[in-house]
């Protein structure tokens, strides 16, 4: 690749990631069908709702990998949920906290990681993200 197209990658690349927030997840996740993180597993990372979809109502017991994620009854990170962070001690089987084969979603710990940008803009070459939209 020559050096002006590697630096227009480059640029391109900070230019969304500035757009759109970008700091990397702020969870990461692994889910497992059975107590002591066996059976079946879904490795997931994310920093907004995420569905489980292949295994929804099957997760019994999760590893958090030092982080922190909220369990969700519903899709769409809706209905009860469940805070797990690297303090709990129930992580090895759901079934201790009565969320055992609930999970549908999962979720970052903050409130709003992700505020809808007040500035709006489409990431094209000419975007400026730090300016007013123009009506």
């Amino acid at each position: 690749m020559q050096p002006t197209a590697q630096l227009f990658l480059l640029a391109y690349c900070a230019l969304l990631a500035a757009c759109h927030g970008h700091n990397g997840p702020s969870y990461r996740v692994t889910l497992y069908t059975r107590p002591e993180e066996l059976g079946l597993s879904l490795y997931l990372a994310g920093s907004s709702c995420i569905n489980v979809q292949d295994l929804e109502n099957q997760i019994k017991s999760i590893d958090t990998h030092d982080t922190c994620v909220k369990l969700y009854e519903n899709r769409f990170c809706s209905g009860r949920m469940l805070k797990v962070d690297r303090n709990s001690t129930f992580v090895h089987d759901l079934r201790q906290v009565g969320f055992a084969d609930i999970t549908s979603s999962v979720g970052p710990c903050e409130d709003n990681p992700n505020p809808p940008n007040p500035y709006p803009c489409n990431c094209n070459c000419n975007c400026n993200c730090n300016r007013n939209p123009t009506p």
